[in-house]
């Protein structure tokens, strides 16, 4: 059954057309953001047309709630990545990338084991700023994760490898931005497809009285409660390229043996291409050399901290493991003021 209301919104880009067009002829009810559907250079009709960013939504939840959607769909301009909101008590949920990635995953993998349709040596990626969460789902599938660097092309990489050699078979691939690949005849994320899995899961889900947010607290139920979140801090100009050089050279020099109180039981750079356990420091491999800092805490946590590619920033990625949601959020706060403390940010 398709009984599912969708609201979308391409934010002025190019996902309009494909997104609606994969909507009919999948027969799911479509409404679209008729203000954010035209090609506008200058998104004059979104706050914002990025998908990490709440004003991305803000037209589209008007929308939703003067329809009585199931879920709001809101893809960024050049159709890659899909922004997931979801009814849930009433209301509208949003959902991070991390979290949409891993209802996609637990989907994807429930109905191809439940149908014999999951292929031999199965394997998922994902990256090194990627949540816990989707590998530990995938695993209860017998679902192997490998793990790239940020940003799609080194998934894509990974996609042609196995193309060639035929050792592993591709399942699922994502990241926490918001971008995930259904199927990989495309070598980057791709929010059509995204879209239209999420919809099927949507419909799924209904069918047995659940909305996408119950399926996310069932994961939280079955494999532990995740908060993940992206912290960026600018800094414009030489001085601030500098700045954000220095953070990281610094965190080498005194490498953090405890953040807030949790020891730190393993950290990997991905620039020395070293491991640290204890005294115990091994050969980190599989990975281009990158300035990308992770440390693994005791309490089943990771922080992760990398200077922006394409910005002038220093992020510092979180995720934080809690026996609730609310444990897993107050951690989080605490995490994020320790690491502003370590870093004199």
């Amino acid at each position: 059954k398709k009984d599912i209301k969708i609201v979308f919104s391409p934010e002025h880009g190019t996902a309009n057309i494909p997104v609606q067009e994969v909507y009919k002829r999948a027969g799911y009810t479509c409404i679209p953001v008729v203000e954010q559907c035209t090609p506008d250079p200058d998104f004059s009709n979104t706050p914002t047309p990025n998908p990490e960013q709440p004003g991305a939504y803000e037209l589209a939840l008007k929308y939703a709630r003067e329809n009585d959607a199931d879920v709001i769909l809101v893809c960024d301009p050049d159709a890659d990545r899909m922004g997931v909101g979801v009814k849930h008590n009433g209301d509208y949920v949003v959902l991070t990338g991390n979290q949409s990635g891993s209802v996609e995953i637990e989907y994807i993998c429930s109905q191809l084991k439940e149908k014999g349709l999951m292929p031999e040596n199965p394997v998922m990626f994902n990256t090194v700023v990627t949540s816990d969460l989707g590998e530990k789902v995938a695993a209860d599938y017998g679902v192997e994760t490998e793990k790239t660097l940020t940003g799609f092309k080194f998934i894509g990489e990974k996609v042609a490898k196995y193309e060639v050699t035929h050792e592993k078979n591709y399942v699922f691939g994502y990241e926490e931005s918001y971008g995930s690949l259904i199927k990989p005849f495309v070598r980057d994320k791709d929010a059509p497809q995204a879209c239209l899995m999420l919809a099927e899961a949507a419909s799924f889900y209904k069918q047995q009285g659940k909305d996408l947010v119950d399926v996310l607290d069932s994961l939280y139920e079955r494999h532990g409660t995740y908060e993940e979140s992206q912290v960026a801090l600018t800094l414009s100009g030489e001085a601030g390229a500098n700045r954000i050089k220095e953070i990281l050279a610094d965190l080498r020099k005194e490498a953090p043996t405890e953040i807030n109180g949790s020891k730190v039981v393993r950290s990997e750079d991905y620039k020395e291409c070293t491991i640290k356990e204890g005294d115990k420091v091994t050969e980190l491999t599989g990975f281009t050399k990158s300035d990308v800092l992770k440390y693994y805490l005791e309490d089943g946590s990771w922080i992760a901290v990398r200077p922006s590619g394409t910005e002038p920033k220093c992020k510092f990625y979180y995720c934080i493991k809690g026996n609730s949601k609310e444990d897993a959020h107050e951690k989080t706060v605490a995490y994020q003021q320790a690491m502003k403390e370590l870093t004199n940010s």
